[in-house]
């Protein structure tokens, strides 16, 4: 180990970390998934890591690094590595909280219609293929942009990216490194659930702890409607991921790289395919952000429909978000998966305006979200959510050129 393992968990989680442990040594390496802390122990070891291999409370087994284990890789280092296991498959799967000013009562006699058109505006399953329409031009801005795509073509709200990491753009995604096979199983997916632990559900709060920071996420009583949404990239991130590990292992040969565990083949950090793999990431990473965005605007759209009001008058805002992606901060490349992304930028100052158009306004003017029709409104179309593209763009071009 290059520097110590470390993991934060209370005495019930050590025991259950620590028996896993024990069952891996008595099986011996007869296959099944490393145990936790022995993937800590294997991170510690890669070249040019620094600090500590720390793994947050959620630890559990991974691939090459466990769930929840973060580490950190100077990148002044010649030899520092970045292994694709540090963010996992599932690029930037999390997690995204929306408010609501509903409370159980309101919610528990449509309770079996709201459900239902959640199921109706938002594809899940294996395989499953959205109804946001995106075309091939429309996947590359994406993969650019992340949620400025989002928010330009009206299927975000300007203050949503406030609450995501990097304001949901990684700014050194490059789509070119995006493999033809990986852009082919992204397009149709575009606003799909997906399968596995991947939900959307409609929750209620119990209990409220703190309620200062409760109050400042706009979240003030007891029995308060909330929806989580928990997704990542799809099939994109995932053939992104594969893409990238074959030609890891070719350049591990070529380069000497020895790892404790095949499941952590890496590169160095600033060879063509650690720069490579990076600015694929940070597309698959954009993806993501885009994939949850439009969720976010279908679930919008079916509370809307079922309480006859607009996502506005309920308070539909995004209060919290966070995904597995790896990032930059001075020297040093951190990765961490399982949603252990870094805090949202609400403390630095915002992106520049996305390239591609017009500056943005900060939000829409009153009604301007309303030209999005329901995505089913018009069941000979069950491929488009918006039917009202000639108005949407009337209102565009009459709005920007008013300002």
């Amino acid at each position: 180990m290059n520097v110590p393992g470390e993991f934060y968990v209370n005495d019930n989680l050590k025991g259950l970390l620590f028996e896993e442990l024990e069952h891996y040594a008595q099986r011996g390496d007869k296959g099944g998934f490393l145990p936790a802390v022995k993937q800590i122990a294997n991170v510690a070891s890669l070249p040019g890591i620094v600090g500590k291999s720390i793994a947050l409370p959620d630890v559990h087994s991974g691939y090459g690094f466990a769930i929840g284990n973060v580490a950190a890789f100077d990148m002044n280092d010649p030899e520092a590595v970045v292994s694709p296991g540090g963010v996992g498959f599932d690029i930037n799967c999390g997690v995204r909280l929306i408010r609501t000013n509903l409370t159980l009562k309101d919610v528990e006699p449509v309770k079996e219609q709201l459900a239902q058109a959640l199921f109706d505006h938002i594809p899940v399953g294996v395989g499953s293929q959205g109804i946001i329409p995106t075309g091939k031009e429309d996947l590359e801005m994406a993969l650019e942009m992340g949620m400025d795509w989002s928010v330009r073509e009206a299927y975000s709200w300007a203050e949503d990216k406030e609450h995501c990491e990097e304001y949901g753009r990684m700014l050194n995604a490059d789509p070119s490194k995006v493999s033809a096979r990986a852009k082919k199983r992204g397009l149709p997916q575009m606003g799909t659930l997906g399968a596995g632990n991947h939900y959307a559900e409609i929750q209620v709060v119990e209990e409220i702890d703190d309620p200062w920071a409760a109050r400042k996420m706009g979240i003030d009583q007891v029995g308060q409607i909330c929806v989580m949404i928990h997704s990542g990239s799809r099939g994109l991130g995932h053939q992104v991921a594969t893409d990238s590990l074959v030609a890891m292992e070719r350049a591990m040969a070529r380069d000497g790289i020895h790892t404790n565990d095949r499941q952590l083949a890496c590169a160095r950090i600033h060879s063509q395919e650690g720069q490579d793999y990076l600015a694929a990431m940070a597309c698959a990473a954009n993806y993501a952000w885009v994939n949850r965005s439009s969720m976010t605007f279908l679930t919008r759209q079916a509370f809307a429909k079922v309480f006859h009001s607009q996502p506005d008058d309920l308070d539909m805002h995004v209060v919290s978000g966070g995904g597995g992606v790896g990032w930059r901060d001075g020297p040093v490349l951190f990765f961490g998966g399982g949603g252990t992304g870094r805090p949202p930028p609400t403390a630095r100052c915002p992106l520049p305006p996305a390239p591609g158009g017009p500056p943005r306004a900060p939000r829409p003017p009153p009604g301007a979200r309303r030209l999005r029709e329901d995505p089913h409104a018009r069941a000979n179309r069950p491929r488009r959510c918006t039917t009202s593209a000639t108005t949407l763009q009337r209102w565009r071009s009459t709005w920007w050129t008013d300002r």
